[in-house]
């Protein structure tokens, strides 16, 4: 994450009808696959093949259960 540092995680479990506690500035995926969010400006897509053990600078409200396969997701902001 380029201008911003997580000072606080969150484990992830992904929901269809549930937020984030708090919209994220970044996500960590321990082990690869898709992901699908929720950007905070609304804006849902799947991303194909995150890489594992590495921090995503994606800002999202929410992580979908349906289109995720990635696992060990956290959220930090």
């Amino acid at each position: 994450m380029r201008d911003q540092a997580v000072t606080r995680i969150e484990s992830v479990t992904p929901s269809d009808t549930v937020d984030l506690t708090y919209p994220g500035i970044g996500i960590y995926v321990g082990v690869s696959g898709d992901v699908k969010v929720t950007t905070t400006d609304g804006y849902t897509e799947t991303m194909v093949g995150l890489a594992a053990g590495m921090w995503h600078p994606i800002q999202c409200r929410r992580i979908w259960s349906t289109g995720t396969a990635a696992t060990s997701i956290l959220t930090g902001w």
